[in-house]
């Protein structure tokens, strides 16, 4: 289970301590919070984009396609991160594997463990997941 991250103080705070990792098209920033702020001992993920995006439509299919897949991929986790992904316009291309993949290599350099995900293994390489 992910909960969201949604206070700004939160992410504020994320934004100026946490660490850093760069994809082609995203950016992660990742913080493992003390056992004091961390009431459920749960991942918190927020999604944003940049001011790249020509319209809404695009920026609010890049949010959902982000939240989608690190919901995926942090599902397993039992520890408190706070996790916050920044979209570039080049998400929209990508497919599911290929964010799937790149979102776990990032989590990885900001040294994250990540648990097994068999959820990701069995889907097909051309299907996406349902968008919630």
């Amino acid at each position: 289970m992910v909960l969201p991250l949604r206070r700004k103080a939160d992410v504020h705070t994320l934004l100026h301590r946490g660490r850093r990792a760069y994809g082609s098209w995203t950016t992660l920033y990742a913080r493992l919070r003390s056992p004091e702020e961390s009431s459920p001992p749960l991942p918190r993920l927020a999604v944003s984009t940049t001011g790249k995006f020509p319209n809404a439509v695009q920026r609010n299919r890049a949010r959902r396609l982000l939240r989608e897949t690190g919901r995926l991929l942090l599902s397993g986790l039992q520890q408190p991160w706070d996790i916050l992904l920044i979209a570039r316009p080049a998400i929209l291309t990508t497919t599911f594997p290929d964010r799937s993949q790149t979102i776990a290599s990032l989590l990885c350099r900001a040294g994250i463990p990540m648990p097994a995900a068999p959820s990701l293994e069995n889907l097909p390489a051309d299907k996406e997941p349902a968008l919630t």
